[in-house]
């Protein structure tokens, strides 16, 4: 098992992301990497209506924020038995 920190593919370390402020906003990568989901995935889940709150800063910057990605990551649990 490695010891490196996981990092998203922007760059950031996810414990780094999640040691941000709730409302911090981050890219869909750093989003899908704190939810250890692939970017594609997550960009389904958006379509449907089923990912996390997503805002639009311009015509092309797509952010959510950490809170988000926790409240939807809790949202989708499921007790395994």
């Amino acid at each position: 098992m490695s010891d490196t920190p996981k990092t998203s593919k922007a760059g950031r370390d996810v414990s780094l992301l999640l040691s941000l402020p709730a409302e911090a906003p981050i890219t869909l990568e750093e989003a899908a990497s704190i939810a250890s989901v692939s970017r594609r995935h997550l960009a389904q889940e958006r379509s449907a209506g089923r990912g996390p709150k997503c805002y639009r800063l311009g015509e092309k910057a797509i952010r959510t924020t950490v809170g988000d990605v926790l409240a939807w990551v809790r949202s989708r649990a499921e007790v395994v038995q």
